[in-house]
């Protein structure tokens, strides 16, 4: 009987391990417009400077290095810096659509062992032809990221499709170097 006791005892603190492992597994920063050349659905997790560097000249359609800013202008075309050993980046690209202008996080949550991010886009009244997207800096996660889509509210309960699953990033054994893909 304290056998029994002791597993319950052990496992219900794993358990509160676990949920605090992620528990400010929760977006830092937001980045969300229609203006995107990338024209197909994509949903990654971003976990290394390359795979962002890569990504980002798909995404503003750049061969080569941005092009640098004057002292003092914002160049809106650089890839935001990111602290690929602190954070990740969660990337939606809705690809070709009319109507809507980017995408919003509804709800982050744990279930089980897995951190879901749900995700809603923003409509405008327009008949436009556009690419929309949406990237999220988040802390690195210890548990994987589930990213999901609202598609339908049905009878007030809303409902959501899986976009993808992403694992979360390994750390490698290279001091200051981290693993992992997009």
């Amino acid at each position: 009987m304290l056998y029994l006791r002791k597993l319950i005892l052990f496992l219900l603190a794993l358990q509160a391990k676990q949920g605090a492992d992620d528990k400010n597994f929760k977006p830092i920063e937001e980045m969300t417009g229609a203006d995107t050349l990338i024209e197909r659905p994509l949903a990654t997790m971003v976990t290394k400077e390359s795979d962002w560097l890569a990504l980002w000249r798909e995404h503003k359609e750049m061969i080569g290095d941005p092009p640098a800013s004057p002292p003092g202008w914002t160049n809106y075309d650089a890839p935001p810096k990111v602290d690929f050993q602190k954070y990740v980046i969660v990337v939606y690209f809705g690809g070709q659509g009319k109507g809507v202008d980017g995408y919003q996080v509804v709800k982050v949550d744990t279930k089980g062992k897995t951190n879901v991010v749900q995700i809603a886009p923003h409509f405008f009244g327009s008949t436009v032809l556009s690419n929309s997207y949406g990237m999220w800096m988040f802390p690195r996660p210890k548990k994987p990221v589930e990213l999901q889509l609202l598609v339908d509210v049905v009878n007030g309960e809303p409902q959501f499709r899986k976009l993808g699953e992403f694992a979360p990033p390994k750390v490698s054994a290279v001091p200051g170097r981290t693993g992992g893909g997009s």
